[in-house]
């Protein structure tokens, strides 16, 4: 979601409501899940209304990101887009928005509050999460022979989450 209406004074999260609003996604952070030009229906919500694999809507430095929630903290969560290798931790901002649910380019729509998009959506959050760990695991490891052995284990997470077996 661009963030240039943050600079020019206009922060579109503070006209949520719970009726939801569409906005027009522009990226490629969240590919292939949310594509450039793809929309997004968005609510108010609180801190306590989401959980992880939920798609998040919030400010950091001026501009506005659409990107899924992996892991909640009582004064934070990691955020993290999907064709990311890393998150990061935000604080909990007073106004941010949840996507209840998205409008393909192509035409398609769907919701996310349903059993199939929540339970892929938490798959895709323990997925990232291992990603996560797996990468700033690799940034501490110097030598290439550690790497590998560092990786191995994060391969068969991978493996196992990304099949449902595991998680």
């Amino acid at each position: 979601m661009s963030g240039n209406l943050i600079r020019k004074g206009l922060n579109p999260l503070e006209f949520l409501s719970d009726v939801p609003t569409r906005i027009r996604v522009s990226g490629n952070s969240m590919t292939p899940f949310l594509e450039d030009g793809d929309e997004a229906d968005v609510v108010e919500a609180a801190k306590e209304d989401f959980k992880p694999g939920d798609l998040i809507v919030f400010g950091r430095g001026g501009e506005l990101f659409v990107h899924r929630m992996v892991r909640s903290g009582k004064e934070s969560f990691m955020e993290m887009g999907d064709n990311q290798g890393g998150g990061a931790w935000m604080e909990w901002q007073p106004r941010m928005g949840k996507v209840v649910s998205v409008a393909k380019k192509d035409g398609t729509a769907f919701p996310l509050n349903d059993e199939i998009q929540i339970e892929l959506g938490r798959a895709i959050a323990r997925s990232q999460l291992i990603r996560h760990l797996r990468n700033s695991l690799e940034s501490m490891v110097r030598l290439k022979g550690l790497k590998r052995l560092v990786r191995l284990p994060f391969k068969v997470l991978d493996f196992f989450v990304s099949r449902k077996c595991l998680l």
